[in-house]
């Protein structure tokens, strides 16, 4: 299999990375989540790369994706910034609590844990949100509670820590439905998290030599593109159609998990 380090890549690589990676980078831009649970598997599964350096140019990928994915929400005015650092802040601190519990918890309930909140977490997606309901794109975001903001930045966190595939997925259902953000904030807002504790993640394991330097160079300069078109394409769809794709996405990541567990 291929390893994934400079020297080792064929043309077909050169040329399969990059497409790999803005997978990831469009999911990104259009739905707030940094799409690395599927470009894993895919570096896998098309690319012949390692599981452990898949992780690590999926780190890479997920941070710099989410970078240039937040810039275009950003100028639209589509990045809580208060929100966002506070759930930040509480993610990362409790992201390394997670890795430490992850060690004392058996492989079966990390599966079932993940699975519970990925299925609770597409399953509302499905719902009309606030400003649906009422019929515009106008209502605002009520006063922020920073209880409930802190909360969901620890669980975020812990499933970071616990699972190690990402928490990502479950912000932007988080943020429709209980901080009753409108879809599209929450997406840059969501963006703006991500790139907040995957920078965590992706130094620790630069750290640890798990990332493999040109394969995710590779990787990330199409997901920086990608993510760019995923950020205009989620300015022309309508919320709910972003939210069922965001959806759709989680339940593969569950059908993932399935796989690897009856494999």
């Amino acid at each position: 299999m291929l390893d994934g380090m400079l020297g080792d890549l064929s043309v077909f690589h050169l040329i399969l990375l990059p497409l790999i990676g803005a997978v990831g980078g469009v999911i990104a831009g259009m739905v707030g989540s940094g799409g690395g649970v599927l470009v894993v598997p895919l570096l896998v599964y098309f690319g012949g790369v390692r599981w452990e350096a898949a992780t690590g140019i999926s780190a890479a990928q997920y941070f710099f994706g989410a970078m240039s994915g937040v810039v275009p929400h950003w100028r639209r005015r589509n990045v809580y910034l208060r929100v966002g650092v506070a759930m930040m802040v509480t993610g990362v601190v409790f992201a390394q609590l997670g890795a430490l519990l992850s060690a004392l918890m058996p492989e079966w309930t990390l599966s079932l844990l993940y699975l519970l909140l990925a299925v609770v977490a597409a399953t509302s997606l499905l719902f009309p949100t606030r400003e649906e309901r009422a019929g515009t794109d106008a209502i605002e975001m009520p006063k922020p509670n920073w209880l409930l903001i802190g909360g969901m930045g620890m669980l975020v966190g812990l499933v970071d820590g616990i699972l190690g595939v990402g928490g990502g997925f479950m912000l932007v259902p988080l943020m429709v439905f209980v901080l009753k953000m409108q879809t599209r904030p929450a997406i840059g807002t969501s963006l703006f998290v991500i790139a907040g504790t995957m920078a965590s993640a992706l130094t620790g394991k630069l750290v640890q030599e798990q990332v493999p330097l040109l394969s995710s160079v590779l990787v990330t300069l199409g997901a920086v593109a990608g993510a760019q078109l995923g950020a205009r394409l989620s300015g022309r769809l309508r919320p709910s159609v972003l939210r069922r794709m965001l959806s759709v996405m989680i339940y593969l990541v569950c059908i993932r998990i399935l796989w690897d567990v009856f494999t």
